[in-house]
């Protein structure tokens, strides 16, 4: 058995992963696991080396995005819409508050994971949920591991879905409510139109579900010591 997946820099998606090798690791398989930028994502999955990729648009991108799926012929199927929420050490000078603005956080830097191709308004994860003019100083990055370390010892901040599974993300990493009103995030998962569903496919989507639940059950209580 052959299985493939590409996503956005996720740990939910990781858990999913895992659950999936689990559950077919007595198999004789071939799995591979991409966690990579939007762009990638949606081109591993046109070019067939990842039968499904995870992403997300917000209300900004959403209409380029759609565009260039449709340009590609690949479907795109919503999971979950999420409100954003802001990464910090959690010695981090507002940790302990309770939700954070988006004015409160500009004078700190701020992380961006790098796209392929650059750092575009349509592709970067961050940039689509808060103006990069408004960051005094900004860190890009490429991988998650580096994310986490940076958050950890620096007073920098990151936008994303909050969503930090215990044992795929960092113990010294919280995640705070953006006060006002953000732009929704809107997960889902993409595969080419004329790709048949095969049972593999179906059950990672599940699997995909149930980590996500499990991982927003997280998000209210205490952030760990």
């Amino acid at each position: 058995m052959y299985f493939s997946v590409s996503g956005q820099h996720y740990p939910f998606v990781v858990d999913a992963f895992l659950r999936f090798f689990q559950e077919k690791a007595s198999e004789r398989c071939v799995f591979h696991m991409m966690e990579t930028d939007m762009d990638q994502v949606i081109e591993d999955v046109f070019q067939n080396r990842s039968e499904l990729g995870i992403l997300f648009m917000s209300e900004l991108t959403e209409g380029f995005i759609r565009k260039e799926l449709k340009a590609k012929g690949i479907a795109f199927h919503p999971l979950e819409t999420l409100r954003p929420r802001i990464y910090f050490s959690k010695d981090h000078p507002l940790a302990t508050r309770k939700s954070v603005s988006l004015e409160e956080v500009s004078g700190y830097p701020m992380i961006v994971f790098e796209q392929e191709s650059g750092v575009g308004i349509d592709y970067a994860e961050e940039v689509a949920l808060h103006d990069l003019k408004q960051a005094d100083r900004i860190i890009y990055i490429k991988d998650r591991s580096t994310f986490y370390n940076i958050v950890e010892h620096t007073d920098a901040f990151s936008i994303g879905t909050g969503l930090l599974p215990p044992g795929f993300s960092s113990r010294h990493v919280i995640s705070l409510p953006i006060e006002g009103d953000p732009q929704m995030m809107q997960l889902g998962w993409i595969k080419l139109k004329g790709k048949p569903m095969t049972e593999e496919m179906t059950r990672f989507i599940e699997l995909t579900k149930e980590a996500l639940e499990d991982a927003k059950k997280l998000l209210e209580e205490p952030a760990p010591l």
